[in-house]
C-alpha cells in the first residue's frame, strides 16, 4: 500500500509533557519540547476516531517547543493487528511555539478494523510517545432523495446504496413508481451509483441529495441486502405500506442497520430525520450530513 507524507505546521494549544534538550549550536539557553497525546484527523481538520475506506487521516502530534529552536524527529508507525501498514520519519527544526505536526495519509482501501496510531517525538537520545487508537468502517449504506410532490404537498422520493466489500463495489436502486419495469437493481462503483441516481430509468425521480451512515465490517450483511432488494421487486407495490421508502429500510436492515420501518410516513420527513434514526442503536457513527448529487 502507497501512503503519501506531507509535514504541516500549525498552532494548537497543549496540555504537556516535557523533554528538556540540550541547546542547539549558537544558542545559550536549553529548549524544552513539550508532547501532548497523538491525534487522528480528517481532511478538514477535525479530530476524528471512525473513517470510511479510501478516506483521508492525518496522522498528527501536538507539541509545545519553549524557549530556543529544537530539532526533533518525529516518526510515525500505524498498525493493524500488530501488521504495520504506515511508517514516517522526518526531521526538521521548529522554533519556539505551539505547533502541530502531522502526516497525510490514506485509509486502507481493503483492510477494515481497529488500528493504532504511534508517534514518538525524538531529540538525541531522549524520546516520548503518544499513541491513539482509530477505525476504519468497511460498511456504508447511503440514502438517495428526489423531490416529489403529492397535489402540491412534498412527500419524496428515495432510493437506497450499500458497499459490497471493503474496496469500492456497490450496490444500488430504488422503486421508481408501481410499474416493475421502472424498478431498478445496479453494482458499480461509487461513481457509478453516482451516475446512476442522477439519470435513473424514470426521468421524473430526479435524486438530488444523498446521506450516508458507516457500519462496522462486522455488522454488514450485503447477501441478505441483496436477497431482500430483489424479493421486495417481485410484491406488488402498495403506496402507503410497501414503496420507495419502506423498500429502502427494508435492505437496511437487512444490511445490518436497525431503522424504523417507515409505513405511512413521508420519505421526505424520514429522509430528513436520518440523523436520528440510530439513536439507542450500537453505530460507531450517525448518518453523515446531506451531500448534494453533482
Amino acid at each position: 500500500m502507497s501512503l503519501s507524507w506531507k509535514a504541516t505546521v500549525t498552532v494548537e494549544v497543549v496540555v504537556v509533557a516535557t523533554i528538556f534538550i540540550a541547546p542547539l549550536s549558537g544558542h545559550t539557553s536549553p529548549a524544552s519540547v513539550s508532547v501532548e497525546r497523538a491525534l487522528t484527523y480528517d481532511s478538514a481538520r477535525h479530530e476524528k476516531t471512525h473513517f470510511s475506506p479510501t478516506e483521508e487521516i492525518r496522522y498528527a502530534v501536538l507539541v509545545r517547543v519553549s524557549d530556543t529552536p529544537a530539532e526533533l524527529e518525529v516518526s510515525w508507525e500505524v498498525s493493524n493487528s500488530s501488521r504495520a501498514i504506515y511508517s514516517h520519519r522526518q526531521k526538521h527544526e521548529f522554533q519556539p511555539g505551539y505547533h502541530a505536526i502531522y502526516s497525510p495519509s490514506t485509509a486502507p482501501i481493503d483492510s477494515a478494523g481497529p488500528y493504532v496510531n504511534s508517534v514518538t517525538v525524538k531529540t538525541g537520545s531522549k524520546a516520548i510517545t503518544r499513541k491513539s487508537a482509530f477505525i476504519v468502517t468497511a460498511g456504508r449504506a447511503c440514502m438517495f432523495y428526489a423531490p416529489a410532490s403529492i397535489i402540491s404537498e412534498e412527500v419524496g422520493h428515495v432510493g437506497w446504496a450499500f458497499r459490497l466489500t471493503t474496496g469500492d463495489r456497490w450496490e444500488f436502486g430504488g422503486t421508481e413508481n408501481i410499474w416493475a419495469k421502472d424498478n431498478w437493481i445496479k453494482t458499480g462503483t461509487w461513481q457509478q451509483a453516482l451516475s446512476s441516481f442522477r439519470s435513473p430509468p424514470v426521468t421524473a425521480s430526479r435524486y438530488t441529495t444523498f446521506r450516508c451512515l458507516d457500519w462496522p465490517k462486522a455488522w454488514m450483511n450485503p447477501v441478505a441486502a441483496d436477497k431482500t432488494a430483489r424479493a421486495a421487486h417481485s410484491r406488488p407495490y402498495t403506496l402507503t405500506i410497501d414503496n420507495c421508502l419502506t423498500r429502502s429500510v427494508e435492505v437496511f436492515n437487512a444490511y445490518g442497520l436497525s431503522l424504523p420501518p417507515g409505513e405511512l410516513e413521508y420519505p421526505k420527513n424520514y429522509f430528513e430525520s436520518l440523523p436520528r434514526t440510530t439513536e439507542g442503536v450500537n453505530a460507531p457513527t450517525q448518518w453523515g450530513p446531506l451531500q448534494r448529487l453533482r
